[in-house]
């Protein structure tokens, strides 16, 4: 009605609009209002306790990639994010993903692993020993050729054995 005043909004899914002038007094044709909408900007955060890099890809939003215990990344409303997680020698996986946008309160934690490796050598009959933090004592011998498994960053000793000989 004419004289009364209104309070006007705008809105658009996962958007963040602005009225230019909120409150008018409807006092005949209205004009010069503009509206301005801008997507939602979204925080994905987790957990990294194991010191990988962890970044982001397909957002317009600029982020750094970090290698710290927490992390945040923003993106848009309707981006599809995927976020990667890389550590020399661990194969790294980040649960829940890809995330599309709208997702409220995303978390995804990053797991790393550590590579498991193979370890060969031949031996002329003496007898392998082998100690480390986590490698299995199982040392296959077959042919002269041994081998063992063990995994990235441990510390290895091996030790050969025969009898009549200094090894």
């Amino acid at each position: 009605n004419y004289g009364e005043s209104v309070i006007l909004s705008a809105s658009k899914p996962g958007n963040s609009c602005q009225v230019s002038q909120q409150k008018i007094t409807v006092s005949g044709t209205v004009s010069g209002l503009t509206v301005t909408c801008a997507p939602t900007t979204y925080l994905i955060s987790g957990t990294n306790g194991t010191g990988a890099l962890v970044s982001i890809s397909g957002t317009t939003e600029s982020n750094t990639a970090t290698s710290a215990g927490t992390f945040g990344f923003n993106a848009k409303f309707g981006e599809t994010v995927t976020l990667t997680a890389t550590k020399e020698g661990y194969t790294c996986t980040v649960d829940g993903l890809p995330i599309t946008l709208p997702a409220y309160n995303v978390q995804a934690n990053v797991v790393c692993e550590p590579n498991t490796y193979s370890i060969r050598g031949s031996t002329d009959g003496a007898t392998i020993t082998v100690s480390g933090s986590s490698v299995s004592n199982e040392v296959t011998v077959s042919e002269g050729t041994y081998q063992l498994s063990a995994k990235y960053g441990d510390g290895i000793y091996l030790s050969a054995t025969k009898v009549g000989y200094t090894c």
